[in-house]
């Protein structure tokens, strides 16, 4: 009975120890989320330009952007009809509520994803829950995402299809390790097609799927089974086609006046991934801190048999380079330079990758060594770890980099940006002027916790009322129906 009772008290203990780290991880940020407004694309999905009906609306929106841009047909489709936009109110404080609870919605599905694939590696529960908790915090503390995390366009484009794809690798365990449940297999097609029609999760997918098919040994003398399986891979292959080879894509290639060569162009990925590495190592201590957490949890966790860490790290690169290669060959940069929204898919894909990768040396260093972790060799690692981030964090005031840190020293300034940005948004929306010119003491300093409307100083945002997608600026007068907006600073 005292035994059971101690146990129920331990499992009770690790479960507020962990709502208070993932509260302490989560709540910063959703505190910059609360202050976030309407910016830049956002603009384009709120506009009724094709019919004030809101489904023919987006059904042109895809018509056109498959001739003439980017066309993930799926997510625009989703975007232009479920939008804080679309009502037309000025919307304050409402529109960061939207973005927290896209945000909720994926880190729940990520957090639950990490939890399920931990667990392949891992049985213990406190272990599987601590070490979900070290990788969730390395995605969230490492680097801010402000075009994902305070934008409705980039966290539906992005954070919900990302979590998806998480989820779609769940199930793609939960088939071929767990018995081929039909659920599991539906939930293929289901889950999946929304970050299949994303060209930046086509190859991740594909390749973690490609992998389990070609390590299912009972599917090699079931020619049924073996059908089956190739299902799903050409399902994938099928939808992603219908976003990587589209006649927009080339389109948008084109107007980039790309110049640089393709074999160029196709290194780039690697090249972007190779720096990002130095600079989680060089430049990110608390990161470094969390992997050799995780090296240690996968010492004391060794499992039962030793990884071919050569093939999983061969699987992550080419699903990392493979994310952002469509990217490279579309803009044509030969630069580490992307967009920020870009580096969310890079980061979380490499964090993820290096987080599995240690744990699983941490696990092949015990089976080699025979290392058994007792509670005084624990409590030297403890001591070891807990010197060790001191030493990197304290001295030279590392910690105040932590992006949770670093949010709650800005948070004036985000309150700051708010006002302003909201201000103006207010007043547009409210002016009966159909040219409107709006004038402000000072720009505000730049936050990264915050994305910015896209109104620059000086520039006439003039879009004509028929443009589908802009040309060359925000459609931000399109979305107010005022004929041209300029925005002015007397400083």
């Amino acid at each position: 009975m005292i035994t059971i009772i101690e146990k129920l008290w331990s499992d009770k203990k690790n479960r507020i120890l962990m709502i208070i780290g993932y509260t302490f991880l989560i709540l910063p940020i959703v505190f910059s989320m609360f202050f976030s407004v309407p910016a830049s694309d956002d603009f384009i999905y709120g506009s009724f330009v094709s019919s004030d009906n809101v489904f023919i609306n987006a059904l042109a929106y895809i018509k056109h952007t498959y001739t003439q841009g980017s066309c993930r047909w799926l997510v625009f489709f989703l975007q232009k009809c479920i939008n804080p936009l679309n009502p037309h109110v000025h919307l304050g404080h409402k529109y960061g509520l939207s973005v927290i609870i896209v945000f909720t919605i994926a880190i729940s599905i990520i957090i639950y994803s990490v939890r399920f694939i931990v667990g392949v590696f891992v049985e213990d529960i406190k272990s599987k829950s601590l070490i979900s908790f070290v990788i969730m915090a390395l995605l969230l503390s490492t680097y801010y995402y402000s075009e994902v995390y305070n934008w409705y366009t980039g966290a539906t484009a992005y954070a919900i299809p990302f979590s998806l794809m998480m989820l779609t690798f769940v199930y793609m365990i939960k088939y071929f390790r767990y018995g081929h449940n039909k659920k599991d297999y539906i939930m293929l097609f289901v889950a999946g097609i929304l970050p299949i029609t994303n060209e930046f999760f086509c190859v991740p997918m594909g390749i973690v799927y490609l992998y389990f098919l070609l390590n299912d040994v009972e599917a090699k003398n079931d020619k049924n089974r073996k059908i089956k399986n190739l299902w799903p891979l050409v399902f994938y292959i099928i939808m992603g086609s219908t976003v990587v080879f589209t006649p927009g894509n080339m389109a948008r290639r084109g107007r980039n006046e790309i110049t640089a060569p393709m074999w160029r162009l196709a290194i780039q990925p690697i090249i972007n991934t190779v720096i990002r590495v130095k600079d989680i190592i060089t430049t990110h201590p608390f990161a470094v801190i969390l992997f050799v957490i995780l090296f240690y949890l996968g010492v004391k966790n060794k499992g039962e048999k030793i990884h071919n860490i050569k093939l999983f790290i061969c699987l992550f690169g080419i699903g990392i380079i493979g994310a952002i290669l469509p990217y490279s060959l579309g803009v044509g940069k030969t630069d580490t330079y992307m967009d920020v929204r870009l580096y969310y898919v890079l980061d979380y894909l490499l964090l993820l990758s290096m987080s599995l990768t240690i744990l699983m040396m941490g696990q092949n260093f015990a089976h080699r060594h025979d290392i058994v972790i007792d509670k005084r060799t624990s409590l030297r690692w403890g001591i070891i770890i807990g010197l060790f981030s001191y030493l990197m964090l304290v001295p030279q005031h590392e910690y105040l980099k932590i992006t949770q840190v670093d949010i709650l020293k800005k948070s004036g300034l985000i309150r700051e940006s708010y006002a302003l940005w909201d201000g103006i948004l207010s007043e547009i929306e409210n002016s009966d002027e159909a040219d409107v010119v709006i004038t402000r003491d000072r720009a505000v300093e730049w936050s990264p916790y915050f994305l910015y409307v896209g109104l620059e100083p000086g520039e006439v945002y003039d879009q004509s009322f028929d443009a589908i997608t802009p040309v060359d600026e925000i459609m931000i007068n399109v979305y107010y129906k005022k004929n041209t907006i300029i925005l002015n600073y007397e400083e």
